[in-house]
């Protein structure tokens, strides 16, 4: 529990309390859309959200907080502490005959002991709230401010790039998303997911793919907050997918049905004077130079995420798709476990460009079965 994230907090009680989404939002009176929300991780309950959340999960709102009260532990401590001071032997010695009696005042006075700590505790806990609550509010302000600052470079970045698209600096703009039934496969087995990673960091068997453009490619790193950078060398490859995978293993996949790749075509947009002045001859082949700049590759990484994560808003379900698959498109109880956009494979379909955005998803509800 001490290494769970609030949206896995939220979604582990759920379960735990056998409560279907829906149901804990007729509880809390918060939207089911919202809940599903927090549960994936793009939205962070307020603290009066998370208040109503603990109410409808009948439990302490502390316990969505990375504190824990180790109750037993600290007893047995306090207890050992104490058990000098009780001297039973010389009272059994006074006594005599009196050697069950005075245990069983022993027993009566640790379990009264027990119970006035357990009542302070209570009565700790409970004050625990207000300052916890107190505390993590100012926190959450600080955080939202930090998440405005985040956004707002963020907009700065496609900001810019849309001012260099215009001026003839940028070679393409962002166009949209293409989804199809082949956008969706199984990783059945550790050793296959493995075989991914090799191929999205073109390490490996897949090293030969890993050529001058390959810097292009765009990892995201997980963790707490979520980043993203292209790899500088070869062997920052390599340690981005070692970081990768222990990731993964941190999330403790079965690989028995739980795990997909969604591999998503991101169409670009490039006019075709732009294809002119950028056509060259390499290898006595004609191909098209196009040249990115840092900036302009996280700028459309953003858009690819941006536009992923409002997908299902603009078409609710994909046709001829599975329902589990459908599930993974509308973004329902599952968790990113790796996510890349790779732009060194650049191809073309009906005259569109379009490189290649893939994540690799875990389903909760499955493993949580």
């Amino acid at each position: 529990m001490k290494d769970m994230e609030i949206n896995e907090k939220i979604r582990y009680f759920r379960k735990q309390r056998g409560l279907s989404q829906e149901l804990l939002a007729e509880r809390t009176g918060i939207n089911v859309n919202t809940i599903r929300k927090y549960e994936i991780g793009i939205r962070k309950p307020k603290v009066e959200q998370l208040k109503k959340i603990a109410d409808g999960l009948e439990i302490s709102v502390i316990e969505f907080l990375d504190i824990e009260i180790e109750n037993e532990a600290d007893l047995i401590a306090m207890l050992k502490k104490i058990s000098p001071f009780f001297k039973w032997d010389g009272l059994l010695h006074v006594l005599g005959g009196g050697k069950v009696f005075m245990i069983g005042v022993g027993s009566a006075l640790i379990s009264l002991f027990l119970v006035l700590v357990c009542y302070s505790l209570t009565l700790t806990a409970k004050r625990a709230d207000e300052n916890l609550l107190m505390i993590c509010e100012q926190n959450q302000k600080i955080e939202e401010e930090k998440g405005k600052q985040e956004m707002e470079s963020k907009r700065d970045i496609l900001r810019v790039i849309e001012k260099e698209i215009k001026k003839g600096s940028a070679p393409v703009a962002f166009a949209g998303l293409g989804f199809s039934e082949e956008c969706y496969h199984l990783v059945d087995s550790q050793a296959k997911m493995n075989q991914l990673l090799d191929y999205f960091f073109r390490n490996e068997e897949y090293a030969a793919l890993a050529d001058r453009q390959v810097k292009s490619n765009i990892y995201a790193e997980m963790g707490k907050k979520l980043n993203f950078r292209s790899a500088r060398s070869d062997r920052d490859r390599k340690n981005m997918e070692v970081a990768a995978k222990r990731w993964i293993k941190k999330k403790h996949p079965t690989f028995d049905g739980d795990v997909y790749v969604e591999n998503i075509r991101c169409f670009l947009d490039i006019s075709q004077e732009e294809l002119e002045k950028r056509k060259c001859t390499v290898n006595e082949q004609d191909t098209t130079a196009l040249i990115f700049s840092q900036k302009h590759l996280e700028a459309l990484y953003l858009q690819c995420l941006m536009h992923r994560r409002n997908a299902m808003q603009e078409v609710l379900e994909l046709k001829g798709l599975s329902e589990t698959c459908n599930r993974i498109y509308k973004l329902q109880d599952v968790d990113v476990l790796f996510q890349c956009l790779l732009m060194d494979q650049m191809d073309w379909e009906e005259g569109k460009l379009y490189v290649q955005f893939s994540t690799v998803y875990l389903l909760l509800s499955l493993r949580n079965k």
